[in-house]
Parts: structure tokens; sequence; C-alpha cells
């Protein structure tokens, strides 16, 4: 008796719906393959597929990346998944060309290439899904966790911004309708965030308690002073240093630690090219919210000592974009806005990169619990030691020490 090959598991329902929204014959001709998924602990706010997509009559393959929202039975959470998935949506699909159509118009503009190429969505209420091309089979890999950016880094990842934050403003001086149009009612999701749920400040207060103790442990008690209030009212301050409503917005990438980065490097490993994915936190507001984010969640004692030679280095970069749109950086983004700007703004990047440390220097989130179930209530965080995340622990005393004492040094905690 002839053996019967074992047969795939059915292609799930709705990612087969947005396959067929590009595929340009019946998924019949195709061979899709699952090559696996996101790990527990990453994926904040949603879950991955991993596919390989094989026509059968061309032999042509994608390998792409669907991203799926996770399911909730919480309103609340519904909503933040939701508001989420559409404004990355609304990135891949109309700002994002936008920009680039806009680019079009002048010569010896270099087109903006630093994101993923999106084959199609789906915005369906708790449906929504994205494909994108899967970066890693053209070249590009993540940063290790663990790992500070070293300096050439994050040049390139400045530069990388100043380019991108240039096209906007381009926009916006040329084309101003047109960026209002492309902006209107587009959220600020971080502030959804901790309106809808009291994750965010309970995770933040945990792990600010232990960076407290760090600073009492060094005998730094006027830097504990000062820490204070982020143990005890980090959602306000959070809230507070994120919030915007200025003349200064550009579209932000938004969430931007090193694991939303996707990096090409060359023989001597030197990073060639990043490519900027994630824009679910995307939102309108000045240049510095991406920057100290990028910075504060990457960077390591060395590389804090020399933000103001990184801050020159973006405006001089940002400046020789703008000259390219026929702008003028000092009517712009003048470098004396910007050092105001990382006054007001860089708070937010501190929380998020004292947060960020604890997933970053993680061994083990077996325990964890996801993050619905976190953000529904359904699951009590103080019923698991230090969130379920296990983590090299005197490795974030370093990270963190380091980051709030350049704060403080700086007058800025």
């Amino acid at each position: 008796m002839a053996s019967t090959a074992p047969q795939p598991p059915p292609l799930d329902e709705g990612i087969a719906e947005l396959l067929k929204k590009f595929c340009s014959e019946s998924l019949d001709n195709y061979q899709i393959t699952v090559r696996g998924g996101n790990a527990k602990g990453e994926g904040f706010l949603g879950e991955m597929t991993f596919l390989e997509v094989r026509s059968k009559s061309t032999g042509e393959e994608l390998h792409m990346i669907v991203k799926c929202v996770r399911p909730s039975g919480s309103e609340d959470t519904k909503k933040l998944m939701t508001s989420s998935y559409l404004t990355e949506i609304r990135y891949y699909t109309e700002i994002l060309p936008a920009l680039v159509d806009f680019q079009k118009e002048f010569s010896g503009v270099r087109l903006l290439d630093n994101f993923p190429k999106c084959f199609a969505s789906i915005k369906d209420l708790g449906r929504e899904k994205l494909a994108l091309v899967n970066l890693v089979k053209a070249g590009y890999e993540m940063h290790p966790k663990p790992r500070p950016f070293d300096f050439p880094t994050v040049v390139k990842v400045f530069k990388t911004y100043a380019e991108f934050h240039a096209a906007s403003y381009a926009l916006k001086h040329h084309r101003r309708e047109r960026f209002l149009e492309l902006s209107k009612n587009l959220p600020n999701n971080w502030i959804l965030i901790n309106n809808n749920s009291s994750m965010m400040g309970k995770f933040a207060e945990h792990f600010f308690g232990k960076v407290k103790g760090f600073l009492e442990d060094e005998g730094e008690d006027k830097i504990s002073k000062k820490f204070d209030k982020y143990v005890t009212n980090s959602l306000n301050v959070f809230i507070e240093s994120c919030t915007y409503d200025g003349p200064d917005g550009v579209f932000l990438h938004g969430d931007c630690w090193s694991n939303n980065m996707m990096f090409k490097y060359n023989a001597s490993r030197e990073v060639e090219h990043i490519k900027l994915i994630d824009f679910q936190l995307g939102f309108v507001a000045p240049p510095v919210l991406d920057l100290s984010y990028s910075f504060y969640a990457g960077a390591d004692q060395q590389q804090l000592d020399r933000l103001d030679e990184l801050l020159d280095i973006y405006h001089t970069e940002l400046g020789e974009n703008l000259r390219k749109y026929g702008c003028d950086l000092n009517d712009i983004y003048p470098m004396e806005t910007l050092k105001a700007d990382w006054r007001r703004h860089c708070r937010f990047a501190m929380i998020m990169g004292l947060m960020v440390w604890v997933t970053k220097l993680a061994t083990d989130f077996t325990d964890m619990p996801t993050v619905n179930e976190l953000m529904d209530g359904t699951t009590d965080p103080d019923d698991f030691e230090d969130y379920g995340i296990k983590f090299d622990v005197e490795e974030y005393r370093k990270r963190s020490l380091s980051l709030v004492r350049h704060m403080y040094e700086r007058d800025l905690l």
C-alpha cells in the first residue's frame, strides 16, 4: 500500500485572505510554507508568522512576515490594538509612499528606502493584518539585544532619522495641506496605551524601584531623591513628556529601540544600511522623540558622553538633506529648538530606555504573561517575580545607573 505524505496544516483563513490581495493567481497555484513565528516576549502588540510563498508556475519566491493583531476580550485593549495596527497600515500605505512621491519632485534627492515593502493589509476590526517583506532574506539582521550601540552605529541611526525627518519637514514646508491631510487624526498611541491600561505604569514603577535601590546602594542620595517621581508617578511624567501640540512636529518612527531596526553590514561588519520597522507607535512630534528614544535605549556610557557631538552630527545631516529640497535649516529646525525639545521630551526616552533595557538583557521569557493578559487585567503582574522576566540584573544595574546619572548631570532628570 502506497504511503501518503503528511499534509501541511491548513493556512489560517485570515492569512489566506491577505495573500489573495496581492497574489496574481489562485492560491492553489502557490506553495505556501509556514517557517515559524515570533518567540514569547517578542512582538508587543501582535503575533508574527514567517511565510515562504512560491509560485508553482514561475518558481518565483517571496519571503514575508505576516503581522496579526492579538485577540483580546477587553474593549480597551481591542481599541489600543486596532489603533496601533491602523496607524502602521496608514504609514505603509499612505504616509511613507506619499513622502517618496513628494521626493520625486526634486532632483538629487535619494528616495527613502529605509522601510520594508508592504504587500497587503487588512483593516477589519479585530482582524488587522499586514504582509511585509522578510528583510532577513535580503541580508538584514537584528542588532544583538544585550549589546549597546557603538558610536558608528549611533551615527548611522541618527543620519537615517535625519533623512527621514527631512523629507517630512520638506513636505510640510512645500505642501503643507498635503502634510496636514496625511497627519489628520493620526493618534499618539503612547498616550492611548497609558490611558487604557495601568500595565505600563506598573511595569515602570516596579523596575524603577530597583533602579532607586541601585542608586541607594551607590550612595547617590541626591540622584535618588530626584528619581523618586519616576517610582511613584512615572505615568504622568511619561504622558507629559511625550505629548506635543506645536509647530515642529514631523512623522516619527515612534518605537525606536534596536529591535525595530534591521541592519545590513558590509564585509568589515560596518553598518551599511538601516531599515526602520514597526510604525505602530508613529505619530507627529519633534524629531528628538525618535532620537532620544533610540539613543537612551541603545547607548552605553561612552556614547552618552558624546551626546552633544551626536546632536551636531544629526543637525548637520538634517540641514544637508533639507537643502536638497530648497529648505533652510535655521528656518525649519534651528539647533536651539532641537536642544530645547530634547530638554522637554527626553524623560519619555529615559523612561522607555530603562524599561527596554530589562527586555534587552532578558535571558528567559518563559514565565512572562502575555501583553494581552496584563492589559486585560486577567493576570496580576504581582503574582510573578519581575513580571516573569529573567534578566541580567548586574548588567541592568550598570546600564540604568549610567543613564540616570547622565540625566542628573545634565539637569534633565
